[in-house]
């Protein structure tokens, strides 16, 4: 976050973040988020991420993306994929 205010210089929104967790039984490669062990883990990524983004002084929201977990058989980089 430090980073992302030294390089904008102006507030930030942070869109369109999630984690997926391991322990879910599918794959889940695709997506450019982060992949956690287990659910719990998903939770305290969650607390901690969204704790640093209100201590900040320079945030002014979030968008957290809810997402089914991946079909295995419909990869991104398939045509079939929807």
């Amino acid at each position: 976050m430090k980073d992302w205010t030294k390089w904008s210089g102006k507030p930030f929104l942070v869109t369109e973040w999630y984690t997926k967790g391991e322990d879910f039984g599918l794959p889940n490669r695709t997506g450019a988020q982060w992949n956690v062990p287990t659910q719990l883990d998903r939770g305290y990524f969650y607390k901690n991420f969204t704790i640093k983004l209100l201590k900040s002084k320079v945030f002014v929201g979030w968008h957290w993306v809810t997402c089914q977990d991946n079909d295995p058989n419909k990869l991104k980089n398939d045509s079939s994929y929807k």
